[in-house]
């Protein structure tokens, strides 16, 4: 059962035991969850992504799995509509909470997605629109293993591909940052002036 939740209070991980690490091998698939009950009609856009490898992990455990921070491209506030997170739980059916909260601290909003599969993977969560979270600019993200269940989320070196992090900050270390991607679906003027863009780039070619 996927269901939307209040934040709890945050911690941050010591950077010190970043130590424990322990580099992925292999390639992780892709798998999606639809939040929405299959009434999503509008493609989720990106405004923050630091999902790219190379991974690495911590060794799968319960509780908290990983604190970090964003902000978003551009720096403004947003409805959460998709998210994507690298990692996964040991047993099929697990439970993941997500909670965000803004630059300070403060709660904005959480979900709770079941995650069919066990292993680990690249997850889209799609279809949240409907939970109504709007997510500041610039905030905070934290995974947390519910119940017995047991997961892991992956980290990397790799800078974020849009927005920006700070990796002395929230949750970080100065060589690693957790793997997430945070999407809305523009406002309808947004959407009118991508149209309206992609248009002129035809006639252009065109001509």
């Amino acid at each position: 059962m996927n269901k939307i939740i209040l934040l709890a209070g945050a911690v941050a991980l010591s950077s010190a035991s970043f130590a424990q690490l322990v580099p992925q091998t292999g390639v992780l698939k892709a798998k999606t969850i639809d939040m929405s009950g299959g009434s999503t009609l509008l493609t989720a856009t990106p405004v923050f992504s630091a999902i790219n490898g190379p991974y690495a992990a911590f060794p799968a455990a319960g509780g908290v799995l990983g604190n970090d921070d964003y902000t978003a491209s551009p720096n403004a506030s947003f409805a959460l509509t998709e998210m994507r997170f690298v990692g996964g739980v040991t047993a099929a059916g697990g439970q993941v909470r997500v909670d965000f909260s803004d630059s300070v601290g403060a709660p904005v909003g959480a979900f709770i997605s079941t995650l069919p599969a066990a292993g680990n993977f690249i997850w889209t969560i799609s279809g949240l629109g409907g939970l109504g979270i709007t997510l500041p600019g610039s905030g905070r993200v934290r995974l947390t293993a519910l119940g017995n269940a047991t997961g892991q989320w992956f980290l990397s070196t790799s800078a974020p591909t849009l927005g920006s992090e700070s990796r002395t900050g929230f949750g970080s270390a100065t060589s690693h940052s957790h793997r997430f991607e945070l999407s809305t679906v523009p406002e309808p003027g947004s959407l009118l002036a991508l149209g309206l863009g992609a248009v002129a780039m035809m006639r252009r070619r065109k001509s």
